[in-house]
C-alpha cells in the first residue's frame, strides 16, 4: 500500500493520541513455539503536525507486547515510572514516562525502513489514557494468546 490512511484499516486495535496499530493476523497455527508462534502482522501509524509515518509487516512479537502491558499496569497502579515497548524488529519503539504530576511523556520511534530512515514523535499526555490503553492491549493478548513457554 503506497499511501495508506486510517480509513483503509477501520478501527485500530491499539490507539492513543497520534498513534494507531492495526493487527491483521498472527503466526500460522503450525508455529507453536514461543519465538516463531508469537509474531503479528501489523500496520502501525504515528502522526502529528503534518507528519504521517507508517510501518507494516510482521514486526510485532506478543512477548514484548505482554511485557509492555505489565509495565503500563505498574505505571497505572503506582502513578510513577516508565513503560517501554521495544519490539525485536527496529521499526517501532514506544516509551511512556510519568512525572510527579501525572503527566506522561511519550516518545514514539517509527519507521518503514530502519536502514535509511528514523522518525521520532514526542508528546505529553496525562494518566487518563492509561486505563484504555491497558484494556486494548489485554484484548489483543486475549485474541492472540502467547504460544509456547516464555524463556526465562
Amino acid at each position: 500500500m503506497v499511501n495508506p490512511t486510517a480509513e483503509d484499516f477501520g478501527q485500530p486495535d491499539i490507539a492513543f493520541s497520534g498513534f494507531q496499530l492495526w493487527i491483521h493476523g498472527g503466526a500460522p497455527q503450525e508455529f507453536q513455539d514461543y519465538w516463531d508462534g508469537n509474531w503479528l502482522n501489523v500496520t502501525a501509524h504515528c502522526g502529528a503536525m503534518g507528519a504521517d509515518v507508517w510501518a507494516q509487516g510482521t514486526i510485532l512479537h506478543l512477548g514484548q507486547l505482554g511485557q509492555w502491558l505489565k509495565e503500563l499496569e505498574e505505571m497505572s497502579r503506582t502513578m510513577s515510572g516508565k513503560a517501554e515497548f521495544s519490539p525485536v524488529e527496529p521499526n517501532l519503539y514506544v516509551k511512556f514516562e510519568m512525572d510527579k504530576l501525572g503527566h506522561v511523556a511519550v516518545q514514539t520511534d517509527i519507521t518503514p525502513e530502519h536502514l535509511s530512515q528514523s522518525h521520532e514523535f514526542r508528546e505529553q499526555i496525562d494518566q487518563s489514557y492509561l486505563p484504555d490503553l491497558v484494556r486494548q492491549i489485554r484484548t489483543v493478548l486475549q485474541n492472540y494468546p502467547i504460544r509456547g513457554e516464555t524463556p526465562s
